[in-house]
């Protein structure tokens, strides 16, 4: 791991270090059994998997306080690699609200417009470190919205804003053509719905 994020309340990060570690002694001991959950996944992602669908579970049922849901699913997350390579740019006042990930060597004209998962209802910080990867791995431009989020806003708030991001790129000039739709989860599905 090149860097670990523990933060929040002192309570929430000991329960998520405490599922980090059951996960992580569960996926050893399914290893060394010969019986990994998926035969083709290195060691990291079926672990990775595994906590953040536990961290998922667990928040989705503080649902009574949703800034407590928010901030327990980002106590305690590690970062695999850091991209230098790749500018995160705030947008501006007259942009939809996101971040531009910016490689500073571009391989490619195409934009990719990427909706974060976290069922409609988080944006993990880890997403960010997702989206920076995709721009540095494919070495192209990636527009991220931060489109708002439920129980605040209802559906259809979420399609609108990915209307509203998409139109921008077309707005700024990127050829249609250019542009690439994906997302994570539940971004998956906003992109499909866009």
């Amino acid at each position: 791991m090149k860097k670990t994020i523990i933060q929040g309340r002192f309570s929430h990060k000991l329960r998520s270090m405490a599922i980090s570690g059951r996960v992580a002694a569960s996926v050893l001991v399914r290893r060394v059994l010969g019986r990994p959950l998926v035969a083709e996944w290195p060691i990291l992602v079926e672990y990775g998997t595994l906590y953040f669908r536990a961290q998922f579970n667990h928040a989705f049922r503080l649902s009574d306080n949703i800034a407590a849901s928010r901030a327990y699913f980002d106590s305690v997350y590690a970062l695999l690699d850091t991209y230098p390579d790749v500018e995160v740019r705030p947008t501006g006042p007259d942009e939809p609200r996101g971040h531009w990930f910016l490689p500073k060597v571009r391989c490619r004209d195409a934009t990719l417009l990427h909706f974060h998962g976290g069922g409609y209802t988080f944006y993990a910080g880890v997403s960010h470190h997702f989206v920076a990867c995709l721009a540095h791995t494919l070495g192209v431009a990636v527009f991220a919205p931060d489109y708002r989020l439920t129980p605040e806003h209802s559906h259809p708030a979420q399609l609108e804003d990915g209307l509203a991001a998409y139109r921008h790129l077309l707005e700024r000039g990127i050829d249609p053509g250019a542009i690439v739709l994906c997302g994570d989860s539940a971004g998956g599905h906003l992109a499909l719905m866009t």
